[in-house]
């Protein structure tokens, strides 16, 4: 896959010509490209898509990257569709046949061309069963191209597929290219003769150390680059790599010299990254990248998205905001009526737990500090609002059940085993969550009974049956949502919602209404307990007053939102950028929604139907408009958690940035970073522009804390 040797300097047009000429005229339509380290594949992957394009409008190429794909863990239909509608939002208007994935729809329309970059960046020791899943996924006919660094390996099997080399051009080819652009591309005043003694090293020395320095299409164009800042760089990259000691010592200076020249000029010409803090932010997240581990086994990962650094900050730092968002629940318990109170602060909380840590197994660390940061809440804020007899018993309750929540998590989201389901039918699924469930109800009563046995001012409601059925119910009904609502095994992933008015959505109260049917599960839930524990009248009321405040604001959100997430054929590709300012809007829409619905409702409850309540401020309802705030924080952050992933983001984010590791503007900084060349995007996904960049960097970074 060379080009002529007598055309040295291709324009970006002719490239793509030329790329898209081997499928289109050569009918190399199923092919494996290899390609040194900075060889230029992914230019070339790239440039092919957008050859095909202009070349025949009937093709429609589908570029993505292998690194974000684990193939030891999820099957490539899965992880392709996932990936397809995470970078092309389009792709969601077109019509699947009933049982059809994205893959298949596509490759059977016999348009699509799949190419997939980024083959050597797949997880250690899955790359045969990649071609495997491949092979076996994607019909023996249909286009793809898949691209990797070489050399090839004997698992590397494409059915009916081809094998081809990115030929590198050669010490001759790179010198005549740089004699083209000195003598055409005019920078600097004395140009040939700062360029002279290089290029006559490189001519005379086609195996020097120079010349390896210079061997890649990535290195000679840094060399560039770094020359458009610094005229004398030739120069000084020269008697840098012949001072060297030894040959690989000069290889290792020369990369090193052009790589770091290229950082610090591409930093300069941007005001964010010029700060002082910015090129350490950047060895950070290089570092962080380079030695990203999962499940304590050190996997270094080439692309990153936003939504997943939480994946490197300490998981008892999440555990701990779990524990903080007891606080406006349990406050919320304390001004509602009798009936589902603590059941309530404690289903909300498991709520959020579930929601926000989807796809992570609590290490027995992260439940003791949940459990003690959620008590020593309660306790600070029942001290505060009640009297201590009061706080000690909520403390007993809602400390025990939450800590038992977090041990639980593998068995009621039906992933005990590390990730891996244990039960098939739909029954047996759902067996161990209940018994979990039930198990949580009991204990936390029993802790709360013995609590009283040694201190007996502690009170302990109606007793231990209404605890359980109170705590087992908040439990239960926090995780049927998680299970019915989202895929509280999955790794998070943000929402698709995106928020535009298109006639073609139709109107929103049809979503609204089912939504707001469902929401009032809430309700009857609450009038359950307290008709069993105070009889069919009281438990009537408690059920008003929940559908209201709680089941009427939780399916107002979830209507609206899934009103937003309808197909539209105006989407475009979704960017970083775009990607993370949707789901923050929803996450945030989603917590002033269910708060302005429930001071509504709340206020509603207080005038029209005030003479229908009147019995349950003897019961203790003291709520007040103003209380819809904590809603909002509760069962707003419960809907947010479940639909996005911008709240776990943000407790991670404020980690990065307490700790000086990332910036407060952290897409603006990782925009910064995309226009001057340091990272490349591929949909909403960043990588950095060679994994040998990243290397430099990550060790930068390490050097640095060293010192």
């Amino acid at each position: 896959m060379a080009h002529n040797e007598q055309q040295f300097s291709w324009t970006s047009e002719e490239y793509q010509e030329a790329a898209a000429r081997i499928i289109t005229n050569f009918g190399k339509r199923r092919a494996v490209i290899y390609a040194g380290q900075g060889g230029g594949k992914t230019t070339f992957a790239l440039l092919l898509a957008l050859g095909v394009v202009k070349k025949d409008t009937n093709w429609l190429p589908i570029l993505l990257s292998l690194a974000s794909w684990n193939p030891g863990a999820e099957q490539f239909d899965s992880w392709f569709d996932r990936q397809v509608v995470a970078s092309y939002r389009s792709v969601e208007v077109v019509e699947r046949p009933l049982g059809r994935t994205y893959l298949q729809t596509l490759v059977h329309s016999g348009r699509a061309l799949l190419i997939l970059d980024g083959l050597d960046e797949l997880p250690q020791g899955t790359r045969r069963k990649a071609f495997e899943e491949i092979n076996e996924k994607v019909p023996h006919d249909a286009p793809i191209v898949i691209l990797g660094r070489g050399p090839a390996r004997g698992s590397d099997y494409l059915a009916n597929g081809e094998s081809f080399d990115l030929i590198p051009p050669g010490q001759s080819g790179i010198v005549r290219y740089l004699r083209v652009l000195v003598a055409e591309d005019r920078i600097h005043d004395r140009q040939d003769e700062i360029w002279a003694p290089l290029l006559e090293e490189l001519s005379a020395n086609p195996k020097g150390r120079l010349s390896r320095v210079l061997s890649t299409p990535l290195f000679v164009s840094l060399a560039w680059r770094v020359y458009e800042e610094d005229e004398n760089s030739p120069i000084h990259l020269l008697r840098k790599v012949q001072s060297a000691d030894n040959d690989e010592r000069g290889l290792a200076v020369g990369e090193n010299l052009l790589l770091d020249a290229h950082i610090r000029y591409a930093c300069a010409r941007d005001r964010l990254l010029s700060r002082k803090r910015a090129v350490h932010w950047l060895e950070f997240m290089a570092y962080k990248m380079q030695n990203f581990a999962l499940d304590k086994q050190k996997r270094g990962i080439q692309t990153f998205a936003w939504w997943r650094i939480y994946q490197v900050i300490p998981q008892p730092v999440i555990a701990g905001a779990m524990g903080l968002a007891v606080a406006p629940a349990y406050r919320l318990a304390l001004v509602m009526p009798e009936g589902l109170t603590r059941g309530f602060a404690i289903g909300s909380t498991t709520g959020i737990i579930i929601g926000m840590m989807r796809g992570i197994r609590p290490t027995l660390l992260s439940v003791a500090i949940t459990g003690a940061v959620a008590s020593a809440m309660v306790a600070l804020i029942g001290v505060t609002t009640t009297d201590w007899h009061t706080a000690v018993a909520d403390v007993a309750e809602i400390g025990t059940a939450l800590t038992l929540v977090m041990l639980a998590k593998p068995w009621l989201t039906g992933t005990p085993s590390a990730g891996k389901r244990i039960f098939d039918d739909r029954l047996s699924r759902w067996a161990l969550p209940t018994a979990a469930v039930v198990a949580i109800g009991i204990l936390s009563a029993l802790a709360t009974t013995a609590v009283h046995v040694i201190l007996p001012a502690v009170p302990v409601g109606h007793g231990p049956l209404s605890l359980t059925l109170a705590v087992s119910l908040g439990v239960g009904v926090a995780t049927v949502a998680g299970r019915l609502l989202t895929h509280p095994d999955m790794p998070l992933h943000p929402s698709h919602v995106e928020f535009r008015l298109d006639r073609r959505l139709g109107r929103p109260w049809l979503h609204v209404a089912q939504a707001i049917v469902s929401g009032t599960a809430v309700g009857l839930a609450g009038g359950f307990v307290g008709g069993v524990t105070r009889g069919v009248s009281y438990g009537l009321h408690i059920a008003l007053v929940f559908g209201l405040v709680a089941g009427l604001p939780v399916g107002l959100a979830g209507g609206m939102l899934k009103w937003f997430n309808q197909p539209s054929s105006g989407r475009v590709t979704a960017g970083a950028r775009k990607t993370f300012e949707n789901d923050r809007v929803m996450a945030l829409a989603c917590v002033v929604i269910v708060a302005v619905a429930s001071t509504v409702s709340i206020a509603v409850l207080l005038g029209p139907f005030g003479p229908v309540i009147a019995d349950l401020h003897d019961h203790g309802f003291r709520a007040r408009p103003v209380d819809g705030f904590l809603f909002g924080l509760t069962l707003g952050a419960i809907v947010a958690g479940f639909n996005a992933a911008w709240p776990t983001f943000f407790v991670a984010h404020i980690w990065f940035v307490l700790n000086r590791g990332l910036p407060w503007r952290f897409m603006t900084f990782l925009n910064a970073l995309h226009q001057n060349e340091i990272l490349r995007q591929e949909g909403p996904l960043y990588q950095f522009r060679n994994d040998r960049l990243q290397t430099r960097l990550a060790e930068r970074y390490g050097s640095a804390r060293r010192r």
